[in-house]
């Protein structure tokens, strides 16, 4: 599916490097998010949009940000950060339970993977786990 905001981010990217005479030719690199949870926020605000338009398109665009929702919070959890995106809080009760469930899901797999009887080879998890 294409992302308007990755598209726009491109498109800006490539305009710079058509620009200057003097940019060599490396592969084009992506810039880091600034604020934490923001393209999740602005892509929440495009399926409710698009909800009004194409019902249809915006179920397929909410899947895709419960995907991107969770693994921020996995990939937070694996990073140490407890807080939730402040894009997150507020109103959007739906982008921060989501958040949760992946920050809790890294948390727990990470916590199975410490458990020495959970790795005994059985393939079997712990009774505190299991």
């Amino acid at each position: 599916m294409f992302n308007v905001i990755d598209g726009f981010d491109d498109m800006l990217y490539e305009r710079d490097r058509q620009s200057d005479p003097f940019y060599l030719d490396f592969p084009i690199r992506r810039r880091p998010e600034c604020i934490r949870g923001l393209r999740i926020r602005v892509l929440l605000a495009q399926a409710r949009i698009t909800a009004f338009v194409n019902p249809e398109e915006a179920e397929h665009m909410l899947f895709e940000i419960a995907s991107c929702a969770q693994a921020q919070g996995r990939e937070d959890a694996q990073n140490g950060d407890s807080q939730p995106p402040l894009m997150f809080s507020g109103e959007e009760q739906y982008l921060l339970c989501l958040w949760r469930w992946g920050f809790n899901f890294e948390r727990e797999r990470q916590e199975m993977a410490d458990c020495p009887q959970c790795q005994d080879g059985s393939g079997n998890p712990c009774p505190w786990h299991g």
